[in-house]
């Protein structure tokens, strides 16, 4: 059959949605794509209705720059590779794990976190919000500067490690829950809650993915709505310390009140990650970013065209600085550390031999003169280890 006669239907498994002035969301259900796509490409797939071949569509365009190849190329390739428009030429590949998530695995299953995320939904009602937010920010502002002195002098070993890792387990599945009580509250679907490895750091995660289709602001609660049930849980953990002076909860609340404060970072896949993602409107942030960079060198270097908006330079510079931490930070160890740096390894085992013999304390204090040589043989290791697996893809593909 000659291209031209060919008929493009879309599937039954979409879900579309507007996503902004210009664009729209669509959600391949059965595959699991989520695309953005531009009112013009949305404005084509409403002529995929199983009626009019690519010819008839041309005429219905009434534009002379749309070939009848173009058509085939956006209906047959682009569209039918998602799932989106049907091609049984194609075999369409589920989508797969997210590349910088590791190893992951569900812990609690979309139908159990469903049991008690309505129960949690009045958390989002404005009122409650936000008067639970202006107390509990207050409570944990206020108990971690008088108690500065001591949190950071705090003999470690003093703390039981068991109870630590049990009410850490239990605050980090309610930072889950508010993502996906929020998400529910928004009517937004959520899947389960899982575990698995970012840069070789545990981590915790709910999968919300179907919050694309809601609003740019409840986006943004969703995503900081982890925190909010994090510092809730840190603050009851405090309160309970301080009412039955029990200086172990005061620590443990602390502590769990700076990791949620750490889940602002923008330039890590954290919560504060996808925050800007969503409050820039730029999905996939760190990659599109990235390319953006390239334009605008590309404009220098070889007189490329490059939009100058302030989103744009804004985006440039986050990549700039994205993309420049790692070199920046281990030029400033080496210049700054030295031998130390090199002697590391021995330091610290001679640090936990004293540590275990009492003749060193276990403090944040004797644990940040450590940091920065451990941060960057991390980093340094991170580094090596994605050069050569960027080699070897080069060679695969060679």
């Amino acid at each position: 059959m000659e291209k031209s006669e060919l008929i493009p239907v879309v599937s039954t498994d979409i879900e579309t949605s507007k996503f902004d002035s210009n664009s729209f969301y669509i959600h391949q259900k059965r595959f699991g794509y989520r695309l953005k796509i531009s009112n013009e490409s949305y404005q084509l797939l409403e002529f995929a209705n199983g009626k009019n071949n690519l010819n008839e569509i041309k005429a219905l365009l009434k534009d002379d720059d749309v070939s009848i190849e173009f058509l085939y190329d956006f209906f047959y390739e682009k569209m039918s590779k998602y799932g989106i428009v049907i091609n049984k030429e194609k075999v369409v590949e589920p989508i797969s794990k997210p590349s910088y998530l590791k190893l992951s695995f569900i812990v609690i299953p979309p139908h159990i976190v469903d049991l008690l995320t309505p129960s949690l939904k009045f958390l989002f009602i404005p009122k409650v919000m936000y008067s639970l937010l202006a107390l509990v920010i207050g409570l944990l502002t206020i108990v971690f500067i008088k108690n500065y002195e001591l949190f950071m002098s705090y003999d470690l070993k003093e703390i039981n490690w068991l109870y630590f890792g049990v009410l850490s387990f239990i605050s980090v599945t309610f930072h889950e829950f508010g993502h996906a009580s929020s998400a529910k509250y928004f009517g937004a679907k959520h899947g389960g809650i899982g575990g698995g490895f970012y840069l070789f750091s545990p981590v915790y995660f709910a999968d919300v993915s179907d919050i694309w289709k809601l609003s740019r602001f409840k986006r943004i609660i969703v995503n900081v709505s982890g925190m909010y049930f994090e510092s809730i849980m840190a603050s009851i953990y405090i309160i309970i310390g301080l009412v039955f002076d029990i200086q172990m909860l005061v620590i443990i609340g602390t502590f769990i009140f700076l990791h949620s404060l750490w889940n602002l970072n923008p330039f890590l896949r954290n919560d504060g990650y996808w925050v800007l993602s969503d409050g820039l409107n730029y999905p996939n942030l760190s990659k599109n970013s990235l390319l953006l960079l390239k334009d605008f060198l590309l404009f220098f270097f070889k007189k490329a065209k490059f939009h100058f908006t302030v989103k744009n330079i804004f985006l440039v510079l986050y990549a700039f600085v994205n993309q420049s931490f790692v070199f920046v930070f281990l030029y400033y160890s080496i210049s700054h550390y030295g031998l130390s740096l090199i002697t590391f390894p021995y330091d610290l085992v001679l640090f936990i031999k004293d540590v275990l013999n009492s003749k060193a304390e276990l403090t944040l204090n004797s644990l940040l003169d450590f940091f920065i040589p451990f941060l960057f043989y991390y980093l340094t290791f991170n580094l090596v280890r994605s050069l050569i697996l960027r080699k070897l893809r080069k060679k695969r593909t060679n």
